[in-house]
C-alpha cells in the first residue's frame, strides 16, 4: 500500500466473518495491550529487540534494484539522506525503554496527543445480510463504547444516525470515516497501490517527454 515512508502507525485488518467495526474495535484493544506491554517489557528483551531491528536496517540490499529504489526515494522526497540507515540505527541505539513507553503513551493512548483516522469499509456480504456496523465500538474508548454500543446496534437506526452517534463518541482529535463503496474508495484513495503507480508513471512520462512528443507516442501505442 506504499505506506512505508509515511509518518505514524498504520495497519489494515480484514475478515469475512466479522464486521468492519468489530475489527476496528479489536485494533483499538491491540493498541491498549501494546501500551501495557511497553510498560512491563524487561530491559534485556528491549535491548535484544533494538539490536535485531538495527541488524535488519543495516542489512545490505540483495539486488541492485533495491538500492536504486532506496536512493531514488531520497531524491524523490528531497531529503537526500543517503546514509539514512546508519543514522537511524545510531538514534535507535540511543533509545531507552522509558523513552519508547513515554512516546507511545503520548501518541497512541486516547488523549490530546493522539491523532487517529479509522476507515471502516463494509464488505458486500455484510451489507447483503443487513448487519449494522458498530461504529461506536470501533471508534470509542472502552467506557465510551459501553455507552454508545447498544444504541448503535439497533437495526432500525439509520446510517446517518449511527454515524452521528459514533462521531459523538470520538475522543479529542479523532475522526471517523465510514466507506460504503470499497471499489470507489480504492479508486479515489491516494495510498492505493494502483493509483500511486499510475500517478507516478504519468508524472515521470510528462517530465521525460519533450514538448510535442506526448501525442505521437500515444498514437504509436494505439497503432500497435
Amino acid at each position: 500500500m506504499f505506506l512505508s515512508q509515511e509518518l505514524g502507525v498504520h495497519g489494515i485488518a480484514f475478515s469475512d466473518k466479522h464486521s468492519a467495526a468489530h475489527l476496528a474495535a479489536r485494533s483499538e484493544a491491540f493498541v491498549r495491550q501494546l501500551l501495557a506491554r511497553l510498560e512491563d517489557i524487561p530491559e534485556s528483551e528491549f535491548a535484544s529487540g533494538v539490536e535485531e531491528l538495527a541488524k535488519a536496517k543495516l542489512e545490505k540490499p540483495k539486488r541492485l534494484g533495491e538500492l536504486a529504489q532506496r536512493w531514488w526515494g531520497e531524491v524523490y522526497r528531497g531529503s537526500l539522506r543517503f546514509d539514512r540507515q546508519e543514522a537511524e540505527v545510531a538514534e535507535l541505539r540511543r533509545l531507552t525503554r522509558a523513552d519508547l513507553a513515554a512516546f507511545a503513551r503520548r501518541v497512541l493512548a486516547p488523549g490530546p496527543g493522539r491523532r487517529k483516522l479509522a476507515v471502516l469499509v463494509r464488505g458486500g456480504a455484510e451489507r447483503r445480510q443487513g448487519q449494522q456496523p458498530e461504529e461506536g465500538d470501533a471508534a470509542a474508548a472502552p467506557a465510551e463504547t459501553a455507552a454508545a454500543g447498544p444504541e448503535l446496534r439497533k437495526g432500525s437506526a439509520g446510517a446517518a444516525a449511527r454515524a452521528a452517534a459514533a462521531a459523538a463518541a470520538l475522543g479529542e482529535g479523532e475522526r471517523l470515516a465510514v466507506v460504503w463503496d470499497a471499489s470507489a474508495f480504492k479508486r479515489g484513495c491516494e495510498l492505493h497501490a494502483a493509483a500511486r503507480l499510475a500517478a507516478a508513471a504519468a508524472r515521470d512520462a510528462d517530465a521525460a517527454a519533450p514538448e510535442g512528443d506526448a501525442a505521437p507516442a500515444a498514437d504509436m501505442a494505439g497503432e500497435e
